[in-house]
């Protein structure tokens, strides 16, 4: 267990979260249009859950899930879920604290795991990200630190319990590395997508999604931009997953309106056709994107009220 300070005991609240059932069979059930010409609009997904998660803080909110799973050989229950309490915006209970079950609905800390696995020494953590890595046998979190500047950190688990102490992998000035998603492909091939929302942050007037390559996961390129852009509104918070069935990266991302920190619920759909990458896809790939409103937090929000809106490339 990483901390630099005394952990803190759990009490016995707990956080209400809104995810998908499963991201990929999520993904699958809702990317189901074939002819990429005539992207689907569908609504949510029917299977959207309300969890209920244990908070170190005991606030009852938390935000950023993030999941993985791991081989049966390297904990009992194979689905690890990342999340990070956000109090009434209170980043500095934004410590990622991990969660594991035997269904993407039911989710408990794991023996012998205090949350949060990681605390900041100073400023504020967020945006956990997690990729299990079979060449070291060990799940790897990802995460961004904020203080003078924002930093990516890299903490590294042989076990559910056991963690490494973090290494900086990555760093800006602020805020030009938000929501870091990692993939790694293959051996000697990982990609990290993030959001550079320039020194204003969430209140810019646009963003724009950049990707660094790694042959190990931890020396990362220096970023340049991709063009994955929607025409008046801008990524806020993505994820990247690669989809080996379909040689493709999808990525499911909410997008702000300019100049506020007002997530966009605004339903739209287009396909672009261009001759350079979008996230990493193959040149000249038709990109359609579907869009639906479903809710990220609550904790005092209602689940009925639109949170963010989910963009989901079709290939």
């Amino acid at each position: 267990m990483l901390s630099a300070y005394p952990p803190v005991v759990s009490r016995t609240t707990f956080a209400r979260l809104v995810v998908a059932v499963s991201f990929v069979t999520t993904l699958g059930s809702v990317v189901a249009c074939s002819d990429a010409s005539s992207p689907f609009k569908g609504p949510p997904p029917p299977d959207l859950r309300v969890l209920t998660l244990e908070t170190f803080d005991g606030s009852g909110q938390a935000v950023h899930p993030d999941v993985a799973l791991t081989p049966l050989a390297w904990a009992p229950d194979q689905i690890q879920l990342f999340a990070t309490p956000y109090p009434n915006g209170d980043a500095s209970k934004e410590n990622p604290s991990l969660y594991t079950g035997k269904s993407f609905v039911d989710w408990l800390v794991p023996p012998g795991v205090m949350n949060p696995v990681a605390r900041p020494a100073a400023g504020y953590l967020s945006d956990p990200d997690e990729v299990f890595n079979p060449e070291t046998n060990e799940l790897w979190l990802y995460y961004r630190g904020v203080t003078a500047e924002n930093q990516i950190w890299l903490i590294r688990g042989s076990a559910l319990s056991t963690w490494s102490s973090p290494t900086l992998v990555a760093s800006g000035i602020n805020h030009t590395i938000v929501s870091p998603t990692v993939v790694r492909r293959g051996a000697g091939d990982w990609l990290m997508w993030s959001v550079n929302s320039g020194t204003t942050g969430c209140t810019s007037n646009t963003t724009t999604v950049e990707l660094r390559r790694s042959t190990d996961g931890i020396s990362w390129s220096t970023p340049v931009a991709t063009d994955l852009a929607e025409p008046t509104v801008f990524a806020w918070h993505i994820d990247v997953e690669w989809i080996p069935a379909k040689q493709e990266f999808w990525a499911v991302y909410n997008v702000k309106i300019p100049g506020s920190c007002t997530t966009s619920d605004s339903p739209r759909s287009r396909c672009d056709r261009a001759a350079t990458q979008k996230v990493g896809a193959p040149a000249a790939t038709c990109w359609a994107r579907t869009t639906f409103t479903t809710c990220e937090t609550l904790g005092g929000r209602s689940p009925s009220t639109p949170q963010k809106s989910i963009s989901f490339p079709q290939g």
